[in-house]
């Protein structure tokens, strides 16, 4: 899924800090009525329109899980997840601003529940 997102900057793994604030937003945009096709164009997140989510595509893991896969697109970064479809299992990968990447996952943590609110 990596490689369809070719660039200079290399994709990094959460290290100290956790991703809970995406993979809630991931779930959130998952379960949106018609969300996957809503978000075939990325769309502005309710909290700060310049943090955006697209649906990327699905695919399966090496066990035969199917997994949905959204980029976030900030300020200086972009963050990539792949949920599993039934919520047991999540993957990220980043890559750019690592303190705008941070201040990202903290905003989608605090508003959990409300980042895809106007897609309502």
């Amino acid at each position: 899924m990596l490689n369809r997102f070719s660039s200079p900057d290399p994709w990094r793994k959460p290290t100290a800090f956790d991703y809970d604030g995406f993979y809630r937003a991931a779930v959130e945009a998952s379960e949106l009525k018609d969300g996957l096709t809503l978000l075939v164009v990325p769309q502005p997140l309710s909290a700060d329109s310049s943090l955006a989510v697209q649906y990327v595509g699905e695919g399966s893991s090496e066990d035969g899980c199917i997994f949905y896969a959204f980029l976030f697109r900030g300020c200086g970064f972009y963050a990539l997840i792949w949920i599993e479809d039934d919520l047991r299992r999540a993957r990220l990968a980043w890559r750019g601003d690592e303190d705008a990447y941070v201040r990202a996952e903290l905003l989608l943590r605090l508003f959990e529940g409300e980042t895809l609110a106007h897609l309502r």
